[in-house]
């Protein structure tokens, strides 16, 4: 291609000054088109300097500037590391908890007896000198759908100067009658624990007039109180746990109120639940297999105990029972009346007794 240039050049001179400049020029376009029309093939050329006739300057070729690389500036790269760091610890907070390793610190151990009433029992009061003679008893049994047990939770019974969380660990000694429901609570079978083969059961009951009773379990407790540290992800927390583990069962003991440590119920234990007119002497019988007693959730308060914490001074815990009348427990209540007396039920709403109120009718 340049040859041919150059040789038009050397066959095509032109004569005289002007004319020779002008052809110098169309000589120069001319190479500048075909070098352009012939770059895909050959390449772009930077900076060529076609010279000129007899040391003319010629105007240099414009120059394609090369393509410069991306750059990400500093403070953009130094945001992305940071984005992705927190999002690692964002991740790690999520998978792990908002809590970091925790120092532990035992300040105290001990032990405790406490006496866990279960039931209560009323027969018929004889205010009115109306009612001949009663009786009341409860049935607990196992079988192998549902067995009686009760479910507890150890609290705190009166403010402390730290966070408190309570652990319960059942001995495998204690695992036909115990287990543990997570934190500080768990449930007892008083019968034990039943899936085949079951239909066993336990009955107890009073008899006589005004004669209230109740049903309690002595039990005995060892305790480990720990000072917790633990780092936060926005600071530190500390706070006391309270593991309680069951070392004995006395069973079963039953008495009067005074002697169990149960308090006569007082309206706000009470709830009403029927009542009756009889117009004569009569016998009667009354069960928590009634629905109105039957559905309810009961629930009663033991203790508090006191457990040394070290220089946080003494805890006081208490332990709450809740129950549930199921299909294989119930409790009844009878008796003989000599005349015309109104009748109102109520069920005391910790136990889930019946109660029963008795006073002379006097018509409608």
């Amino acid at each position: 291609m340049w040859e041919g240039v150059l040789e038009r050049s050397a066959h095509k001179w032109p004569t005289g000054s002007t004319s020779r400049e002008n052809w110098c020029r169309q000589g120069r376009e001319e190479f500048v088109r075909q070098v352009d029309a012939s770059a895909g093939r050959f390449g772009r050329l930077e900076g060529f300097r076609l010279g000129s006739p007899r040391g003319a300057e010629s105007p240099p070729l414009a120059r394609v500037p090369p393509a410069k690389p991306h750059r990400v500036s500093k403070p953009l790269l130094l945001l992305i590391v940071l984005l992705v760091l927190v999002a690692a610890s964002l991740g790690t907070v999520f998978t792990l908890g908002w809590y970091f390793p925790t120092q532990v610190a035992i300040v105290s151990q001990g032990e405790f007896e406490l006496q866990v009433p279960l039931m209560a029992l009323y027969t018929a009061p004889n205010a009115t000198g109306l009612i001949a003679y009663s009786t009341a008893y409860y049935h607990f049994a196992t079988s192998d759908s549902e067995s009686t047990n009760f479910q507890f939770s150890w609290s705190l019974a009166a403010h402390a100067s730290l966070p408190v969380e309570f652990s319960v660990q059942i001995p495998p000694s204690f695992a036909s009658n115990f287990r543990s429901l997570g934190g500080g609570s768990f449930a007892y079978w008083p019968l034990g624990t039943c899936s085949v083969g079951c239909g066993g059961g336990f009955s107890t009951g009073i008899g006589g007039v005004s004669s209230p009773n109740a049903d309690a379990m002595l039990w005995r407790f060892n305790y480990t109180v720990r000072l917790m540290s633990r780092l936060a992800a926005f600071g530190g927390l500390r706070f006391l746990e309270v593991d309680l583990r069951p070392v004995d069962g006395a069973g079963m003991i039953g008495g009067s109120f005074s002697d169990i440590g149960v308090a006569s119920p007082s309206a706000a234990d009470l709830a009403q639940v029927g009542s009756l007119n009889v117009l004569g002497a009569d016998y009667l019988l009354f069960s928590t297999n009634d629905s109105a007693i039957h559905d309810r959730t009961f629930g009663y308060r033991s203790g508090p105990v006191s457990l040394e914490a070290g220089d946080q001074g003494p805890l006081s815990a208490q332990l709450t029972s809740t129950f549930r009348w199921s299909s294989v427990d119930w409790e009844e209540v009878s008796f003989w009346n000599s005349g015309a007396i109104t009748l109102r039920e109520y069920v005391d709403l910790r136990f889930g007794s019946i109660n029963l109120s008795v006073e002379p009718y006097v018509g409608p």
